[in-house]
């Protein structure tokens, strides 16, 4: 029972692990979506303010801005 315990343990582990690399990767990708300089979603409002008439609204938000 207990070696089966310390094996739970370890996958349970692996699995934090990996969750922390998809946040990560999540956490790194809306950050160039949203932010610094060029990023997309500032392109396309500009394109918005020029004339375009997108058809969809374009809805960001994250959790800090909630």
């Amino acid at each position: 029972m207990y070696e089966k315990l310390v094996l739970f343990v370890d996958e349970m582990q692996k699995v934090g692990s990996h969750l922390q690399k998809a946040q990560d990767s999540y956490d790194t990708s809306m950050k160039r979506l949203k932010s610094g300089k060029g990023n997309i979603i500032k392109r396309a409002e500009n394109m918005v303010e020029l004339g375009l008439k997108p058809r969809k609204v374009l809805n960001i938000s994250s959790e800090e801005e909630s």
